[in-house]
């Protein structure tokens, strides 16, 4: 038997163990392409660099920190509720939308038709539409 010692480690490795895992892996063809697909697919879950998520405090909202819900219409827009109002993001944009009595948004939802609707803390529902200038 030949054994290989490794001074740093202090440990014996048998090299004839090599030689047999080889010779066993060299008959079995599907073994060799499993392990090598999971060394690979092992490498490629790794994840490094930047990732795609932001993080908004309130002073870049400027609204509260408590926001209650979240939701986004057919258009792709990002509609928050606040306890300040509903929060309308459109990936570069916060539009701020208040009731005129200041009462906090506790919810807010998308119906089947793509309407963004709200309940108040009074238990009031409201629809969220555009004007005729375009905003919410």
């Amino acid at each position: 038997m030949i054994l290989t010692h490794f001074k740093k480690v202090g440990i014996f490795f048998p090299t004839f163990f090599c030689y047999f895992s080889f010779l066993l892996l060299k008959k079995n063809k599907y073994l060799i392409l499993v392990l090598f697909v999971f060394f690979i697919s092992y490498k490629n879950y790794s994840q490094n660099g930047d990732y795609f998520v932001r993080n908004y405090l309130p002073k870049d909202y400027l609204a509260g920190a408590n926001n209650l819900g979240v939701t986004q219409n057919n258009d792709g827009m990002i509609f928050v509720a606040n306890l300040n109002g509903v929060l309308i993001f459109d990936g570069v944009n916060w539009q701020h939308c208040k009731r005129k009595d200041e009462i906090s948004i506790q919810c807010i939802a998308k119906t089947n038709s793509g309407k963004i609707v709200v309940g108040t803390e009074d238990g009031d529902i409201a629809l969220i539409e555009k004007d005729k200038n375009g905003k919410f």
